[in-house]
């Protein structure tokens, strides 16, 4: 009986020790399994800390090169700014000197040729004033500054009687575009002031269109006109000159002497030949 007793103590004895080891292999896969999951989180914790490092170093130094960017665009306008306020004042010492000449000047042809280099001299500074004066040191409003030319031109030409029928769009362009554009205004406007209307009265008709992504400005006049022959032999018409600064922009430029003066130009605001 008592060697039945022991058989049956060793089986059960066995039985536990059986349970006991796999107990243990089942928590030490566990340990094993749950280490491995703390691992890969750790892991996965320090690559997103790594990656929001770089993250915040890249973009710090993104933000760097934004703020130097800014800056040096700053200082570029500023010194575009002090640029065109010293050609303005450059340009106004030179009006002023030939004002000075004017008064020591008997010859009325040489009266007039030192009125129409002031309108010139004028056009370009007002280009310039308007530079100085605006946001952008490089684009100008055309519709604000073919005002104040014209108003300059009707004031210095002693426009009394002559309509002006003013019809231009809001406009911004660059200056290189602009001061050739103001002097051709200048040059057309000047000779339907001087030679359109002899006796009195009359219209002048500026306008300035887009058409197509392309650019129309018309000068024209109800005068007497003037005839193919004068139109293509005069030079104090300065069709030459009007033809040589709207090359200067790659624009087309035609010019009609019958049934008053009509001078057009065609350009688009890239500097490219219009078509």
């Amino acid at each position: 009986m008592s060697a039945i007793n022991d058989a049956g103590l060793v089986a059960i004895t066995r039985t536990e020790l059986v349970s006991t080891e796999i107990i243990f292999v089942v928590l030490i896969l566990l340990s094993i399994g749950l280490t491995f999951l703390l691992r890969r989180q750790f892991l996965a914790r320090k690559k997103d800390q790594i990656n929001g490092t770089l993250l915040m170093d890249a973009l710090e130094t993104l933000d760097s090169r934004d703020r130097t960017i800014v800056q040096l665009t700053l200082e570029k306008n500023e010194l575009l700014t002090e640029l065109n306020h010293r050609v303005k004042n450059n340009l106004q010492i030179a009006i002023s000197l030939l004002n000075a000449q004017s008064n020591y000047t008997g010859s009325p042809e040489a009266i007039e040729l030192l009125r129409k280099n002031r309108a010139r001299l004028y056009a370009m500074s007002l280009a310039h004033q308007q530079l100085y004066t605006t946001s952008d040191p490089l684009a100008i409003d055309v519709r604000l500054y073919l005002q104040d030319l014209v108003e300059y031109l009707r004031d210095e030409y002693y426009s009394d009687g002559v309509v002006f029928n003013f019809d231009v769009i809001p406009l911004t362009l660059p200056v290189d575009i602009v001061v050739p554009l103001g002097l051709i205004v200048n040059e057309a406007v000047i000779n339907s002031l001087l030679f359109a209307f002899p006796g009195g009265g009359g219209k002048v008709e500026l306008m300035l269109h887009q058409t197509a992504g392309d650019y129309t400005l018309k000068i024209a006049d109800n005068g007497i006109g003037i005839s193919s022959f004068s139109l293509n032999n005069s030079a104090t018409f300065g069709k030459d000159l009007m033809e040589g600064l709207t090359k200067q922009f790659s624009g087309n430029f035609s010019i009609k002497g019958d049934n008053g003066v009509c001078v057009r130009v065609e350009f688009n605001k890239f500097g490219l030949k219009a078509s």
